[in-house]
């Protein structure tokens, strides 16, 4: 199979035949329809995380793609069947991973980190349980769900009980895994959200609102700390933050942030 392979830190990935892996028992072997470029896999290229176990090495955590063939005992899906690839693999034993934190229970274990990943036509994955039903959507464009993806939605997830009508959500940072933040704040929140995006190599940006009005969004001008009329109704008001920058944001004594 071809991949693209990292031979040293510091050199760019190189495009080459390699031996196409085959599945062990409980394994699934996936042919990639897609694969992610998480900034952290440029991290670890240019020597900022200098965290493989050997190289060369195949990068690539955020994968999706069809099911090319099954290990002894791995059931519950069908050859060609499509799928995405959760990428925070753990031992699926400790408590991390029983109360479904695998992404805590170990990193070294972890797709395109630990083991190889997805830059490359085929991979194998330890379980089926790291699997996940993709149905009509296009693999390239379920590989990022899984991390770029996953990532705000568990934020956002969370987050929904501090953020009832008259609250506001503020969004830092509208990248890679921003803008999707945004999107699912919009989805599943009735809050507006404050979109905040720094201008490249400065600290300025710009500050943008967003929010969901009789069911579409809705441009709301620039930023509320609050919903004013709703504090004065006496309604909750509160405001949750989502940082997803890579820039330093502090929040002050004086509970303001300052970016």
């Amino acid at each position: 199979m071809r991949a693209a392979v990292l031979d040293d830190y510091g050199k760019p990935l190189d495009i080459r035949e390699v031996e196409t892996p085959e599945p062990g028992p409980g394994e699934v072997l996936v042919r990639i329809g897609g694969s992610g470029a998480c900034h952290s896999d440029l991290h670890v290229i240019d020597s900022d995380m200098p965290m493989l176990p050997s190289l060369p090495w195949i990068l690539g955590h955020e994968n999706a793609g069809w099911v090319e063939a099954l290990g002894g005992g791995a059931t519950g899906f069908d050859t060609g069947e499509p799928v995405a690839v959760y990428g925070g693999w753990g031992c699926g034993h400790c408590r991390f991973c029983a109360r479904g934190d695998e992404q805590v229970c170990n990193v070294m274990m972890w797709s395109g980190i630990g083991r190889p990943g997805g830059y490359a036509e085929f991979m194998v994955v330890p379980s089926t349980r790291h699997l996940t039903p993709i149905g009509d959507l296009e693999p390239a464009k379920a590989a990022p769900l899984t991390d770029a993806g996953l990532t705000p939605y568990r934020a956002v997830k969370r987050s929904l009980p501090y953020l009832p009508p008259g609250s506001t959500a503020v969004v830092i940072g509208i990248g890679g895994l921003g803008h999707y933040g945004l999107q699912f704040l919009q989805l599943l929140s009735p809050a507006p959200v404050a979109a905040w995006q720094f201008e490249l190599n400065n600290r300025a940006g710009t500050m943008n609102v967003v929010g969901v009005e009789n069911g579409e969004s809705a441009a709301f001008g620039r930023a509320p700390y609050y919903d004013r009329e709703a504090a004065e109704r006496g309604a909750l008001a509160r405001i949750v933050v989502a940082d997803f920058s890579t820039q330093p944001v502090e929040m002050l004594p004086s509970g303001r942030i300052r970016i």
